[in-house]
């Protein structure tokens, strides 16, 4: 997946007014792989991004103090399973590793310089699901992840000055989602999916043991429900068209929404294809473009204004059957 987050602030922090833009690029690959030993047994392995956030904010910006740089990459290595209980019945469950190894929350402090806080972790989390055949036309999925509540550990410095004992605490909201398949006939294919994501465990940002000191930030997220709806059609044998479409709620209340990490209601559109190169290998290509709906507002007490951000993606995906 190559992505490209645009996101501008227009309005005041600390004192002074104008704007400012982050516009930055990032590569996030992924495995997905799966091995049927019977016809009731796959075991699989996956390697996938789990939380992606990055802003880049000029250090010698208006809103140097509030954020430099936010940035999040967890991904998550998990050890799939599925069984055929019957004909119209699989379930399934996993077992996970989260390398919560790239977080950084970056802010300048007057008279001192950038501050640089950084920590990584090691969690684990679990998962489940159920495929159930409601008839030849219709599917059902259920699944779940659960969450991650800790605490990552690393360094703060600025300035020459560093701190080894920084802690912060990271969080991966338990999320449930149920979908529906529908078969329209052999070349039309539709889903549509309802996700929760239990962000109100994202109470505050610790800050501890940074080169300023210890300090909490509040946050108060609330839960997320988000609606999905995907399509396949093939219009020849070797290749078909991809369509979805995406709309999340806001978690963040007015009063903590920040600069640093700023969220909103969103949206996004996306459009691809399905090639089949050969019988055993396809590949997929998949453009997405995306928006807070609306403009992300800004107001504590230290900054004002609006945000509005665009997010545009690329997927390319290769599928290949040994």
């Amino acid at each position: 997946m190559f992505i490209n987050p645009n996101i501008k602030f227009k309005g005041s922090s600390y004192g002074i007014s104008g704007n400012a833009n982050s516009n930055v690029f990032d590569y996030l690959p992924y495995l997905l792989s799966a091995y049927r030993f019977n016809d009731k047994l796959v075991l699989g392995f996956n390697a996938i991004p789990s939380v992606y956030g990055h802003l880049n904010w000029p250090v010698d910006s208006f809103v140097s103090q509030a954020s430099t740089l936010t940035k999040l990459l967890y991904y998550r290595f998990g050890f799939q399973s599925s069984y055929q209980i019957t004909e119209n019945l699989a379930v399934g469950m996993g077992f996970n590793i989260e390398d919560n190894g790239q977080y950084q929350l970056n802010f300048v402090v007057p008279g001192q310089g950038n501050q640089v806080n950084s920590v990584t972790g090691l969690n684990y989390t679990g998962d489940f699901g159920l495929y159930y055949k409601i008839d030849p036309k219709n599917y059902l999925t259920v699944a779940g992840y659960t969450q991650v509540d800790t605490y990552g550990h690393g360094t703060s410095s600025v300035n020459g000055v560093v701190n080894t004992n920084l802690s912060l605490n990271i969080t991966e909201a338990p999320v449930i989602y149920i979908g529906l398949e529908h078969f329209v006939n052999e070349l039309w294919f539709i889903e549509g999916k309802i996700y929760w994501s239990g962000w109100h465990i994202q109470n505050n940002i610790n800050f501890t043991n940074t080169t300023t000191g210890t300090y909490v930030v509040p946050t108060n997220w609330k839960d997320v429900w988000s609606f999905q709806a995907t399509t396949r059609y093939a219009i020849r044998e070797r290749l078909a068209l991809l369509g979805s479409i995406i709309y999340e709620t806001n978690p963040v209340p007015l009063a903590t929404n920040a600069i640093g990490y700023p969220l909103a209601a969103s949206g996004s559109l996306s459009g691809g294809v399905d090639i089949a190169l050969r019988k055993d290998l396809s590949i997929q290509a998949i453009y997405s473009y995306g928006a807070f709906l609306p403009n992300s507002p800004i107001n504590n007490a230290n900054s004002v204004g609006t945000i509005n951000a665009h997010f545009q993606a690329v997927v390319l995906q290769l599928i290949y059957k040994t």
